[in-house]
C-alpha cells in the first residue's frame, strides 16, 4: 500500500483505517435514515389518548392505480372504536421537517405536503397547528365576536336560534367601505379567496385527483381547473362571471343553550362545490364536548346511498329534520373524526361521495368558531 515508495505502511495504515471508518460512519447514517423512513411507512397507526394517528406516506408506498381505489384503505378504522385524529410526538417531528410550500405566512397549507393527503374514503387532508403560533395568536386575538358577526351578516335580526351557522363572507370583508375586521383578518381572507391559494390547493391534491372528481366540469368548459378563470364569490359585476368563485368566511355556530345539539347531520355539500376547508379557532375556555367533523363512508359504494328528495325533506321536515339527507343511516360507516381544536385544519375534495357531518355539541356559552374556505363553479343562485 506504499505510494511511489514515499510513505511507509506504518504511516498509511492509520490514515486508511480512519478513512474506512469515516466511510462506514457516513453509510451508517444513511442506513439509519432509511430504517427510520421505512418504519414511518410501515407503522400505519399510533394509539394516542383514545384515538389513532395515521403515520404513513402514500407517495412513498402506493402507485397511481392503487391511489385511485385499489386495495388502499387509508386510515379506515380497524375496530368499532372511532378513529380520532390527535397530535402525537411523531406527528410533531414529522411536521418539523416540512418545508413551506406557500409564499404567504397566512396560508393554511404552508405546512402541508402531498404525502399528507388521504384518499380514503375521499380525498382530504388534516393539518394540526397549520398556522405559525404568532399568526394564529394574532388572528385569535381579533376574532370577531359572534354577536358582531350576526349583526353584520344578518342585519335587522334581533335574535337567532342556538347552534346556528352564521358567516362573514369574503365579499363582505373585502368590499365593505369601512373596516369590519382587523388588518390581519382582512389579509387572511384576501389570500384564501385568491387565485394563488386556489392553485396551491390544486398543487397539494394533484391535478389527477381533481380530474377524477371534477372531470365533468373540465369537459363542460374544455379546460383544466387550473386554467379556469377565478374571482371572489358574490363580488362580480361582470356580465359573464368567472367560472370558479372563491370564498373564505369567518364563521360561528352560535352557542348551544342546553343539552346537546347537532348543527349539521350526515350530508354532502352543494354539487357546485369543488373543495371545502375548515379551520378551527376553539376558545381555550370553551368546555363543550363535540363539534367534531365526522367522516363517513357509504357501505353500498361511493355515491350509492339513497337520498331523500327535496320534496320529501320538505314534507317530513318536522319528523326527520331538514338536515337529514339520506334515508338509511345503516348504509354508512363512521370512518374518522377531526376534533374541534385550536389551529386544526381539514380540507376535502367535494363530490357526491364526500359524506360528512358535525358531531353533537354540548351546552356552552362559547360559539363554535370556524373559518370556511371553498371554491365553487359559478351558479346564479349564490347566497
Amino acid at each position: 500500500m506504499q505510494r511511489r515508495g514515499m510513505h511507509h505502511f506504518s504511516v498509511l495504515f492509520p490514515a486508511a483505517l480512519f478513512a474506512l471508518l469515516m466511510l462506514g460512519t457516513t453509510r451508517g447514517n444513511d442506513f439509519d435514515g432509511t430504517i427510520a423512513r421505512t418504519r414511518t411507512r410501515t407503522r400505519t397507526r399510533t394509539r394516542k389518548g383514545g384515538g389513532y394517528v395515521d403515520d404513513y406516506d402514500f407517495d412513498a408506498t402506493v402507485d397511481d392505480d392503487a391511489r385511485f381505489g385499489g386495495g388502499v384503505q387509508g386510515w379506515a378504522a380497524e375496530s368499532s372504536e372511532r378513529n380520532l385524529y390527535s397530535l402525537s410526538s411523531s406527528t410533531t417531528r414529522q411536521k418539523s421537517r416540512r418545508k413551506s410550500t406557500s409564499s404567504s405566512s397566512f396560508s393554511v397549507l404552508q405546512n402541508a405536503r402531498k404525502s399528507d393527503v388521504r384518499l380514503h374514503p375521499y380525498p382530504h387532508v388534516v393539518i394540526e397547528n397549520c398556522l405559525p403560533d404568532d399568526v394564529y395568536e394574532e388572528l385569535e386575538k381579533f376574532y370577531p365576536k359572534h354577536e358582531d358577526i350576526v349583526q353584520i351578516a344578518k342585519p335587522g335580526r334581533t335574535s337567532i336560534a342556538a347552534n346556528t351557522r352564521v358567516d362573514l363572507r369574503a365579499s363582505m370583508v373585502l368590499s365593505s367601505k369601512k373596516q369590519i375586521v382587523s388588518k390581519a383578518w382582512e389579509e387572511f381572507i384576501r389570500y384564501h379567496s385568491s387565485r394563488e391559494f386556489y392553485e396551491e390547493v390544486i398543487d397539494l391534491f394533484g391535478e389527477e385527483v381533481f380530474t377524477k372528481y371534477h372531470g365533468r366540469l373540465e369537459e363542460k368548459y374544455g379546460l383544466k381547473l387550473r386554467e379556469m378563470e377565478t374571482e371572489v364569490r358574490l363580488m362580480s359585476r361582470k356580465k359573464n362571471p368567472a367560472t370558479v368563485t372563491l370564498d373564505a368566511q369567518i364563521g360561528v355556530n352560535t352557542p348551544v343553550i342546553k343539552g346537546q345539539s347537532r348543527v349539521r347531520g350526515l350530508h354532502v355539500d352543494n354539487a357546485h362545490e369543488l373543495y371545502a376547508g375548515l379551520l378551527y379557532f376553539r376558545d381555550k375556555n370553551d368546555p363543550a364536548k363535540g363539534g367534531n367533523l365526522e367522516v363517513f363512508e357509504c357501505l353500498l359504494g361511493a355515491g350509492a346511498c339513497e337520498e331523500y328528495s327535496e320534496a320529501e325533506r320538505w314534507k317530513h321536515r318536522k319528523k326527520i329534520g331538514w338536515d337529514v339527507q339520506f334515508k338509511n343511516s345503516g348504509d354508512f360507516k363512521l370512518v374518522a373524526e377531526v376534533p374541534y381544536e385550536k389551529n386544526q385544519f381539514v380540507m376535502f375534495i367535494n363530490s357526491n361521495s364526500s359524506y360528512h357531518a358535525v358531531s353533537p355539541r354540548s351546552a356552552s356559552a362559547y360559539p363554535r368558531r370556524l373559518i370556511n374556505i371553498a371554491a365553487n363553479e359559478y351558479y346564479k343562485k349564490e347566497n
